[in-house]
Order: structure tokens, then sequence, then C-alpha cells
């Protein structure tokens, strides 16, 4: 299943500190892809999952446990090519 995250980090993060967030995403290994992005979201993650509840752990026991996240707004890819 694959999956994209808008990420909002908290407010007053510099570039170092959206830095520090996307390494710290790139540790977690369901995660295939992490942009900083312009725009109202401050990050794009791109993360594969077995299943919903597989997803669901990830979203609520790693990604927004990381410090500096704000909100995790998440969709699911419905077709790809």
């Amino acid at each position: 299943m694959l999956a994209f995250m808008l990420v909002e980090t908290e407010a007053g993060l510099r570039e170092k500190g959206l830095v520090n967030v996307g390494e710290e995403f790139s540790k977690i290994p369901e995660v295939e892809h992490v942009y900083i992005l312009t725009g109202i979201f401050d990050l794009l993650v791109q993360v594969r999952a077995r299943d919903m509840d597989h997803l669901s752990e990830l979203v609520l026991r790693k990604l927004r446990q990381v410090q500096g996240v704000s909100k995790v707004n998440t969709m699911l890819s419905m077709w790809g090519n």
C-alpha cells in the first residue's frame, strides 16, 4: 500500500529544523522518500505499508512522534504508473 503524507511542523522551524525532521523520517524503514516543500505544508513523505493496520501504526507510533511534527495528513494512492 502506497501512501503520501503532507506534514506540518511546529511554527518557527527553519530550514535546519525541517532537515532534521526529514532526516528522522528517513530513518524509518517504511519511508521511501522525503521532500521539503514550499506552501502551507512543510514536508511530503512517501511511505509503503503492508495494510491499513500497518499504516495506522506507522503514522501514530512513528511519524507523529518525531519531534517538531505538528500535523500529518495522509493520502492513499489509488493508482500509479
